[in-house]
């Protein structure tokens, strides 16, 4: 995405959320805290959260952490989180540009947590990005990955990440795509509805 369309967006995103912000009525604010104060939030529980590209399989703690970050975010509504994910995005993009790209992973999972990714989808689906290890074969690809769940049904991380090769992770052409095709994971958010 140009670098213009991305500051076209990133503009509208902050004009909504202002929008909604120290003017909104008090319905329109969760817990009191403008809209702002809910995308500062969610970058924090980001940037604090575990790298999952960076985590060892024996590593269970780290694991659950991340989970926990993304459960946390995901009682958030779309728009916020949207607005988070732009902002982390165009940071890494302009702070990272080697051929670390995994330094988005943290992006790459939330999006796989928050929408219904399927375990098998068209292998045809655009990809975003590309991380190594992504389980496929000639007609599927596991579009959850490298989430899975456990044998309670929970949502878990259950890969570890290997390289990443290609063009810079397009975290927020991936959540809209995601949302408008799958919709919202079941049970990942406070409120049944927020699509």
């Amino acid at each position: 995405m140009s670098k213009t369309i991305t500051s076209l967006l990133s503009v509208v995103g902050l004009v909504n959320l202002l929008s909604l912000g120290c003017g909104a009525k008090p319905s329109q604010q969760r817990h009191g805290c403008s809209a702002m104060d809910e995308v500062s939030t969610v970058l924090k529980l980001l940037e604090e959260s575990p790298d999952p590209s960076l985590l060892d399989e024996e590593d269970v703690l780290q694991r659950r952490r991340v989970i926990t970050a993304l459960r946390r975010i995901a009682q958030r509504d779309l728009y916020v989180i949207r607005e988070a994910v732009l902002r982390y995005e165009s940071k890494m993009n302009r702070s990272v540009r080697t051929c670390d790209d995994r330094a988005l992973a943290r992006l790459f999972v939330l999006n796989k947590y928050l929408f219904n990714c399927p375990e098998k989808a068209d292998v045809d689906v655009p990809a975003f990005g590309a991380w190594v290890g992504v389980p496929y074969d000639d007609e599927h690809v596991n579009l959850m990955w490298p989430l899975g769940y456990d044998e309670h049904g929970r949502i878990v991380l259950t890969s570890t990440f290997g390289a990443y090769l290609g063009e810079p992770y397009a975290a927020t052409a991936a959540f809209d795509y995601y949302r408008k095709t799958y919709g919202r994971r079941p049970g990942t958010s406070a409120r049944e509805g927020d699509r």
